[in-house]
């Protein structure tokens, strides 16, 4: 039980980043995103409390793939779909099918392997495309944002591709790395997205205290 303490603070890590998406009104897709990838690491680590057992089944791996293809899926839409617009992205798309065809038919490797080295691939695309809108956004909330999906995405591909290619399963790597990458970026992202909204609401407070000083002084005879 306490292996999978990193996946349970994961959850709250992107719970806390998710809330305050919503309180910063981010893009919705921002929000969705984060949503779905909270419902995700939540039954990721129910699944894994149930026992070693379930962790290595069939069953596991076949909810794997499946909610983690949700979950990819979503994070592609937020990644074509903001900053740049579904148009613009359009452009992108030849070089995505490429790298997919690559990885899925001129690869040769087991399908569990492919599918695998498939994920990591849509993950480091997403990861510099999100590192592209660091410098097509104006706001910091969108600017951290960025940084942290990008972070997470490129961090989460790179392990996808080595957990592909390792010989000896690296099953404690497994129940480690993507946790921890999830405490860090999301946990980062919740921590300076309520910093800025505190921020302002302080400077608020302050240009209200301003304004009614400055309305006493000329009411004074």
């Amino acid at each position: 039980m306490i292996r999978f303490i990193p996946a349970f603070v994961s959850v709250v890590a992107v719970a806390l980043a998710a809330g305050f998406s919503f309180r910063a009104r981010l893009p919705w897709l921002i929000s969705a995103y984060l949503a779905v990838q909270c419902v995700f690491a939540l039954c990721a680590w129910w699944n894994l409390c149930r026992g070693e057992e379930v962790f290595h089944s069939h069953g596991y791996r076949v909810f794997f793939a499946s909610v983690f293809g949700l979950t990819l899926a979503v994070a592609l839409i937020v990644s074509f779909g903001w900053p740049l617009g579904f148009r613009v992205s359009l452009a992108l798309w030849p070089s995505l099918l490429l790298t997919l065809y690559l990885l899925a038919v001129a690869l040769d490797a087991p399908r569990g392997l492919r599918v695998t080295m498939i994920q990591g691939g849509v993950l480091l695309f997403n990861g510099v495309l999100a590192f592209i809108a660091r410098a097509k956004v104006d706001s910091p909330e969108l600017r951290f944002t960025s940084a942290a999906l990008a972070c997470f995405w490129i961090g989460l591909g790179i392990f996808f591709w080595a957990y592909a290619v390792a010989e000896d399963g690296w099953t404690v790597q497994n129940l480690l790395i993507p946790p921890m990458l999830g405490i860090v970026c999301f946990g980062w992202l919740a921590w300076k997205l309520n910093g800025l909204q505190s921020e302002r609401v302080l400077e608020s407070l302050r240009d209200q205290s301003a304004l009614t000083e400055l309305q006493h002084l000329e009411a004074r005879p």
